[in-house]
């Protein structure tokens, strides 16, 4: 039975929805994990993961996936938002409009944003400044403080230990030693 489902897999004409429905029934009836199904068939895990991820669908867009009318790059774009009725909102947008992958997933993107509050302005200017921090001292290889005195002035700060980390900053900032 195993030989069986493998080589229906090895098929090149299964559609994503029975490649999926396949993939899940070696894992059920063999009790295989991913990476035992993605070495009897000859894929990466990665291909089975995604593939298997289409199961999680609501069952209409399973069916227009079965049926052609979408495809598993549509697929995936629709499963990286997590409510169905929106899932179900780009499904309908991907058929009537006929979005391209690349506008399904931007689309989704969209979608997805609106449901998450922005942070506080404060808040994002100090994760900016935080990261831009972090990476100022990895470039440089020294330790590095931005410290905003107001909203359109402050300081940066760069810290050595030694002579050898002085002269590590002369050189990065292209200033010669005598």
């Amino acid at each position: 039975m195993e030989i069986t489902i493998v080589e229906n897999l090895q098929r090149a004409d299964l559609n994503p929805m029975e490649e999926a429905r396949a993939f899940k029934s070696l894992m059920d009836q063999f009790t295989l994990s991913q990476e035992e199904v993605s070495t009897r068939v000859g894929k990466k895990r990665s291909t089975v993961a995604n593939s298997l991820r289409l199961l999680q669908l609501p069952l209409d867009v399973q069916e227009d996936l079965f049926e052609g009318r979408l495809t598993a790059g549509h697929a995936r774009a629709i499963l990286s938002i997590p409510e169905p009725q929106k899932q179900r909102n780009l499904r309908n947008l991907i058929v009537t409009k006929g979005l391209s992958v690349r506008e399904a997933e931007a689309t989704a993107k969209r979608l997805t944003a609106e449901n998450k509050p922005k942070p506080p302005k404060s808040e994002t200017i100090e994760v900016q400044m935080r990261n831009l921090q972090e990476e100022m001292s990895m470039k440089i290889g020294l330790q590095v403080y931005i410290r905003p005195v107001n909203n359109s002035t402050g300081k940066v700060e760069i810290q050595y230990q030694s002579l050898d980390d002085f002269e590590t900053l002369c050189d990065f900032i292209g200033i010669e030693k005598s």
